[in-house]
């Protein structure tokens, strides 16, 4: 079982560094690739059953074999008609382990998404026709099928996305004492997060590093996965034509003025943090006013790098000569 995990733990750290270290050299590109080639590492995590049942095995043999001497001390344990074991001792099935381990790594999403529903009790449904008319014009930009549901809050709260199946976007008390400029970036902001799907994305990847709990690069993927998500959405609204001083002293702004509730972090998409802000906008300055294209042959490059190392990471097993 040991070697099990420390087997896992390797070939999965190779996957994952790489796919980190393809980013670092992705440096330059859009966040947008770079987001969803951390994605597909993870992905690739997860269909790691299915290839290890579809593909061949291959032994790779990397140390010799020693023969050692030793005793070997043999446990008895009494197990009853009944199929209850003796007191005398209790195995712990690993798969169960497992499992448990998972479950509770997808609790703070769970609770999560209880204390937001906590937070949004007194929201109610915008009816402003002007703010809907906005909302409906920069979803079209953004080429939004069906623009979202705009809640507005009792309380001031950040801006924030929410709503696996449905997405919509609350709002604070006072969003209509807002100046066009801000209520346009925030907007736009908070569509792009909705356009690119990240809350589900966001969801998903949660869900494999919980599956795969016993590897700490997962849980630093995921970490780097929503910092690219925001920056991804920064690139979006700097593509629609909003000034990257103006986007960065509105974002300032807005952290400063609402105090973001991490409590709901993992259910919702908050439209800044204070934590992290300062590279943030750094980078919002550095950023080319450019429109979201199609991968570029050094993005594909790193896609096709990952999924080789995967699918060989999976088939190569280890073996003592």
């Amino acid at each position: 079982m040991f070697w099990l995990l420390v087997n896992l733990l390797a070939r999965s750290a190779v996957v994952l560094g790489l796919g980190g270290l393809l980013c670092r050299f992705l440096k330059s590109g859009r966040a947008s690739q770079r987001h969803s080639l951390l994605l597909a590492s993870l992905a690739l995590l997860l269909m790691w059953p299915v290839l290890a049942m579809c593909l061949p095995e291959v032994n790779w043999d990397v140390w010799p074999k020693q023969a050692t001497e030793g005793t070997v001390t043999v446990q008895q344990m009494v197990v009853g008609r009944g199929g209850e074991r003796s007191k005398d001792g209790f195995v712990l099935s690993p798969p169960l382990v497992w499992l448990m381990v998972a479950i509770g790594s997808m609790a703070p999403l769970l609770v999560a998404h209880i204390r937001l529903r906590l937070l949004l009790r007194d929201a109610s449904r915008s009816r402003n026709d002007r703010l809907a008319e906005e909302v409906e014009d920069l979803s079209a930009e953004l080429e939004l099928k069906r623009p979202p549901t705009i809640f507005v809050n009792a309380e001031r709260i950040m801006p924030m996305t929410f709503g696996l199946w449905r997405a919509s976007i609350v709002l604070p008390c006072d969003w209509e004492t807002w100046t066009e400029g801000r209520r346009r970036i925030v907007l736009l902001h908070e569509l792009a997060h909705i356009a690119r799907r990240d809350l589900a994305a966001q969801h998903f990847a949660r869900l494999i590093a919980a599956c795969w709990w016993f590897q700490p690069l997962g849980w630093a993927t995921l970490r780097m996965l929503r910092r690219e998500s925001e920056r991804a959405c920064d690139e979006r609204v700097i593509a629609c034509g909003v000034r990257a001083t103006q986007y960065a002293e509105e974002l300032t702004a807005i952290a400063q003025e609402f105090a973001g509730n991490r409590s709901v972090a993992y259910a919702g998409i908050s439209m800044a943090r204070a934590d992290s802000l300062e590279r943030r906008v750094r980078l919002i300055l550095q950023m080319p006013n450019r429109k979201a294209g199609s991968f570029t042959l050094a993005s594909l490059f790193c896609f096709l790098a990952v999924a080789t190392v995967a699918v060989s990471a999976v088939t190569l097993q280890p073996q003592p000569v």
